[in-house]
């Protein structure tokens, strides 16, 4: 029976860790991630939250635009991608990618006093493939 000593022992697992790590991404604004229809429902009432009330749940929108009138549009995205174990086959994974995706999208409107007016939100789920075979 092989016998692994230590130096291997540590080697083996932070290769298997990175290639874990590897597998997974997300980026935008993480507390969206934890989002639904019915908290947002809950937490998010047109006429009465505010957009300090909005910043303090979800911290700064990622981007902000105004319409003519002066309302303001707040916008906020989570997209959290997973690739196919098929993608760390060596050579393999060098000439093809593929995964799926998580998107959450959250719109908000805003009248000239800072009230929200109303808001949509998204959840779409999909695949992506890059590559030979794509």
């Amino acid at each position: 029976m092989m016998k692994m000593n230590t130096k291997t022992l540590v080697a083996v697992g932070l290769v298997a860790s990175m290639g874990l790590l590897a597998g997974c991404m997300s980026f935008g604004n993480s507390r969206l991630a934890k989002e639904t229809p019915a908290k947002l429902k809950k937490e998010l009432v047109k006429g009465k939250t505010t957009e300090a009330q909005v910043r303090k749940l979800l911290g700064d929108p990622q981007n902000t635009s105004f319409r003519g009138n002066g309302d303001a549009i707040w916008t906020y995205q989570f997209v959290k991608e997973k690739a196919d174990a098929e993608d760390f086959i060596p050579f393999w994974g060098s000439v093809h990618q593929s995964g799926s995706h998580n998107m959450k999208s959250l719109t908000l409107l805003f009248t000239q006093k800072g009230v929200l007016k109303n808001y949509t939100f998204s959840n779409s789920k999909g695949r992506y493939h890059a590559g030979i075979g794509a």
